[in-house]
């Protein structure tokens, strides 16, 4: 059971939101327990639509959706439901991006000349942190230290180090693509992990992409013709990414087990729950 949303997932997710919350002005927030970790509301008043409430889910589960579904608030908002109120109450938001093809979602708050931005980390267990408009921190719901970078009240946030290849810059760079399967570390490795290693795919869509290429997903040190063969596949898959998205619920004994914007060759055989938009299917995968 899928239990976190991929970059993949989030890159669809972030396109449909940037429709439906721009320019709406921020209410309330709210900090809740939820399936064995947290979830914050967001409650937004959309100009001519009303309200709507932005769900995001750190911990064993971690997404970020708009939801149609209510949920029980805390009558006593925990300090960090507080402190998004004090400082974002009444500010609009001009924003939403993903960062870098990364599991990085930025929203970015302005009032007047005020500007805040909410980062929503959707790796490890997750985590969401309030920055300034120098993003210098002022606070994170949890506090965490790396060797490379430390998520600390009053520390300039950096984003953890990023891949040199996305869907958006593949197009013109095959060499540097055709690189990484000659690196000494990737000498002996699947296929399908080089893929997933390249541009941080969930294993799923590696395997899908290998199967567009027609190249088996086990194959190590591939010829220049497998190469090429996985490139087109890559760009063919994010085309669909891009162009031809069918969201939907994967179903197994009428359990859910995966959400995706895209069609898998590994589920062709499941049965399925389409949606018009992802953000659908995914708010009544996680809140399932």
């Amino acid at each position: 059971m899928k239990k976190d949303l991929t970059n993949v997932d989030i890159y669809a997710v972030v396109q449909e939101l940037q429709g439906e919350v721009l320019n709406g002005i921020l209410d309330k927030a709210f900090l809740l327990d939820s399936q064995g970790g947290k979830e914050l509301i967001l409650k937004v008043h959309v100009p001519e639509e009303g309200a709507k409430e932005i769900a995001i889910g750190i911990g064993t589960y971690k997404y970020i959706t708009l939801t149609e579904y209510e949920r029980e608030k805390p009558k006593n908002p925990p300090s960090f439901a507080m402190l998004l109120r004090k400082y974002l109450k009444n500010t609009r938001i001009v924003n939403v991006e993903q960062h870098n093809f990364d599991r990085i979602v930025k929203i970015t708050f302005q009032w007047k000349e005020s500007i805040y931005k909410l980062i929503v980390e959707l790796f490890g267990e997750g985590n969401v942190i309030l920055l300034d408009s120098e993003d210098r921190i002022i606070l994170p719901l949890k506090m965490e230290r790396w060797s490379s970078r430390e998520i600390l009240p009053k520390e300039i946030y950096r984003y953890p180090p990023q891949r040199d290849l996305t869907p958006f810059n593949l197009e013109h760079s095959y060499e540097i693509f055709k690189g990484k399967f000659r690196e000494d570390r990737n000498k002996g490795v699947e296929c399908v992990r080089i893929i997933s290693r390249i541009f941080g795919l969930a294993g799923i869509y590696a395997e899908e992409i290998c199967h567009i290429a027609g190249v088996d997903k086990k194959t190590v040190d591939p010829s220049e013709e497998e190469i090429e063969k996985l490139y087109r596949g890559c760009m063919e898959f994010f085309n669909r990414m891009f162009q031809d998205r069918k969201p939907h619920i994967v179903l197994e004994d009428g359990d859910y087990i995966d959400v995706s914007p895209v069609e898998l060759v590994k589920y062709r055989d499941y049965e399925k729950r389409y949606y018009e938009r992802f953000i659908n299917a995914v708010d009544d995968y996680f809140s399932r």
